[in-house]
């Protein structure tokens, strides 16, 4: 979540153990790390989303699913109509293939990840150094290598915090307002109220950490930020 791996090590034992297959969502991780490995090589499938605005985003809407090479095959079917041989469908499956014009943005671009975490890491570490403790910031893990592809914090008064940033000219987010269980596409799936889920969305925001942001931005934000 906003580039922070989760806990694939603990997890990775208990599918183990009840021999369940583990299949990461990493849309908001490229290049993420925990002990130097990289998130969506831990499970059975690593997926990755290419939107625009993840560090590898591309130009339209994309995404990619590392697999072994066991499973090659069964996802490349599932991808193009449940095909690997032209016009012989073996199992019924989807058109989601990554058309030519991303895929070679991606290419040029995949050089410049690096780069683009290493600024962006930079970047948070000044949210880190510089904000009060007013705000609840990110957890830093020392084996975990976070990308902050969002940075996110929380504040009890956030819709005013949010109000005064925009009357200084600072654009932010709110990663996001609805807890899972509220969502109307889960009714009925859950019969009691999550206090602590209810406190995380009530007080998320997500402040400005993208690649053209300077150096000088954030400590703008944060002097500002600071007067609240």
């Amino acid at each position: 979540m906003y580039g922070k791996p989760c806990n694939l090590i603990n997890i990775q034992k208990i599918c183990k153990k009840h021999k369940i297959g583990l299949i990461e969502d990493c849309a908001q991780a490229h290049g993420a790390k925990i002990n130097n490995k990289y998130t969506g090589t831990f499970g059975e499938y690593g997926c990755f989303s290419f939107y625009p605005t993840k560090n590898l985003g591309c130009i339209g809407d994309g995404g990619a699913i590392m697999v072994n090479k066991k499973t090659e095959n069964s996802i490349k079917k599932i991808r193009n109509y449940g095909s690997i041989i032209r016009y012989k469908n073996d199992i019924l499956g989807v058109n989601s293939r990554l058309d030519e014009i991303q895929s070679i943005f991606l290419n040029i671009k995949l050089k410049s990840l690096n780069k683009i975490i290493k600024k962006k890491r930079s970047l948070a570490r000044i949210y880190f150094e510089r904000l009060k403790s007013d705000y609840i910031l990110p957890i830093i893990e020392k084996n975990k290598y976070d990308v902050f592809y969002i940075f996110n914090v929380r504040h009890p008064n956030r819709d005013k915090l949010r109000k005064y940033l925009f009357n200084n000219n600072i654009m932010t987010d709110i990663h996001y307002p609805v807890p899972p269980y509220k969502q109307k596409a889960l009714k009925g799936f859950f019969n009691k109220e999550y206090k602590i889920s209810d406190e995380i969305h009530n007080t998320t925001i997500s402040l400005p950490i993208s690649f053209i942001n300077s150096e000088n931005d954030i400590e703008r934000i944060c002097n500002i930020m600071n007067k609240f």
